[in-house]
C-alpha cells in the first residue's frame, strides 16, 4: 500500500532527474562553444600567418626590389654626372634615403616572417632574435638549443617563435631587465621552451588581466597545438615563462 510519503517522493525523484539532465546539456553545450571558439582561433591565427608571409614576400620581392634598382640607377646618375657638384651631392641625400628604405623594408619583412624560419629551421631564427636584442644593448642574453636533426614541423615552430616574439618583446619593453635567458631543447616528442629575466617580475593583475592580449595570445597559441603555456612573476627574480609542445602538430 503507498502512502502519501511515497507519493510526494516519486514528483522530487523526477525533478531532481531533470535538473540533472538540464545542467548535463548545459555543459556539453558550454563545450561544444568552447572547442568551436578554440577552433575559430586557431584558424585566424592560421590565417593570419599566411597573410603575414604573404606580405613579407611581397614587400621584399616587389617593393624591396624596384628600390634597390632606383639606388642602383641613382648611383650610374652620380658617377655620370661627378662635375656636377651640386646634382652629385643632392643625389647623394636621394640615395642615403633609398638605402635607408630599403633596411627598413627588410626589417619589416623579417618581422613579419623572418626568412631564416623557413630557409634554416626554428633554431637559427631563434638565434638572430636573440642577437638583434644584444645588438641594441642594455640586455645580455643567454640561448641554450637543443633540437632534433630533423626539422620541427612547420606549425609548431611558427607558434614556438611567435611566442619568444612576444616573450622578448615584454621584456624590452617592460621588465627593466638586464639578462635574458632562452633555453628550448626536445625531451621525448616534446618541446620544452623556458624565457626568464632578471626583470621586475610579472604582477598578478597584470597577468590576469583582461587587457593582457600578448599573454592570452601565447596561451592559446600553445593551446591550440595540444600544449601548455605557465608564466610566473617575482619582484625579486624577474619573470618565467614556460612552454610544453608537441613536436609535431597534433590532430583533431
Amino acid at each position: 500500500m503507498k502512502t502519501g510519503t511515497d507519493r510526494s517522493a516519486a514528483p522530487a525523484a523526477g525533478s531532481q532527474v531533470g535538473r540533472k539532465s538540464r545542467h548535463s546539456a548545459r555543459a556539453e553545450a558550454q563545450e561544444r562553444a568552447l572547442i568551436i571558439q578554440h577552433n575559430l582561433v586557431a584558424r585566424l591565427m592560421e590565417v593570419q600567418e599566411e597573410e603575414r608571409t604573404a606580405f613579407a614576400r611581397e614587400l621584399q620581392e616587389d617593393l624591396g626590389q624596384k628600390l634597390a634598382a632606383i639606388q642602383l640607377n641613382m648611383s650610374l646618375l652620380m658617377t655620370g654626372f661627378q662635375d656636377h657638384t651640386q646634382l652629385v651631392a643632392r643625389s647623394a641625400v636621394i640615395e642615403e634615403l633609398i638605402s635607408s628604405s630599403i633596411v627598413t623594408v627588410q626589417r619589416i619583412s623579417s618581422e613579419l616572417r623572418p626568412v631564416m624560419l623557413d630557409l634554416l629551421g626554428l633554431a637559427a631564427a631563434l638565434e638572430w632574435k636573440v642577437q638583434k636584442i644584444s645588438k641594441r644593448g642594455g640586455i645580455t642574453c643567454k640561448t641554450v638549443i637543443i633540437l632534433p636533426e630533423k626539422r620541427v614541423d612547420h606549425t609548431v615552430s611558427t607558434a614556438i617563435f611567435r611566442i619568444v616574439q612576444e616573450a622578448l618583446s615584454n621584456v624590452e619593453r617592460h621588465s627593466g631587465a638586464t639578462h635574458i635567458e632562452l633555453n628550448l631543447v626536445e625531451r621525448k616528442g616534446w618541446l620544452m621552451l623556458s624565457v626568464r629575466d632578471n626583470g621586475r617580475g610579472l604582477r598578478a593583475e597584470e597577468k590576469n588581466s583582461p587587457l593582457s592580449f600578448g599573454i592570452a595570445t601565447m596561451q592559446e597559441r600553445a593551446k591550440s597545438l595540444g600544449g601548455k603555456l605557465r608564466i610566473f612573476g617575482s619582484p625579486t627574480q624577474g619573470t618565467a615563462l614556460f612552454v610544453r609542445l608537441p613536436l609535431s602538430e597534433k590532430e583533431d
